[in-house]
């Protein structure tokens, strides 16, 4: 008996060494990567600082707020009730300040790159430095 409890003992004190081993890779796992996901959210906090500052100093930024309808449209990026330049400062930003803030609900991949250099084409302002702040935003998002 005493040696059938030794062994059990042994026995239970691996299977225990193996899960304490396990919970400790895991534990170590999740601290890289909820170290890289507040990296993360902070490169993602500055870019949203950037692209608002960037709007405001070539003048597309607005102090008139849109019709609250016009944030409400079901189409993609509000398409038809906003600029472009609109849904960034109206629905983009504030939303993903929101993200920010909450640390939820991060996308986990962005690609809106193409619709802003097809949507500031035709701009008088020179909207370059923007375009590069956006296409960082995609890069930094779909970074997995």
């Amino acid at each position: 008996m005493v040696a059938t409890g030794t062994i059990k003992g042994i026995t239970l004190k691996i299977l225990a060494a193996k899960r304490w081993k396990i919970i400790r890779i895991n534990l170590l796992n999740n601290q890289h990567r909820l170290k890289n996901l507040n990296y993360k959210i902070h490169q993602l906090a500055d870019l949203i600082l950037n692209i608002e500052a960037e709007m405001r100093t070539i003048a597309l930024w607005e102090t008139t707020h849109p019709a609250t309808d016009s944030l409400k449209s079901l189409a993609p990026f509000c398409h038809d009730k906003l600029y472009f330049h609109q849904w960034l400062q109206w629905v983009f930003l504030p939303k993903m300040r929101t993200v920010i803030e909450t640390e939820t609900d991060m996308p986990a991949t962005s690609d809106i790159f193409p619709l802003a250099e097809y949507s500031f084409q035709k701009m008088e302002h020179s909207t370059q430095q923007l375009l590069q702040l956006i296409k960082q935003f995609d890069r930094l998002i779909s970074r997995h």
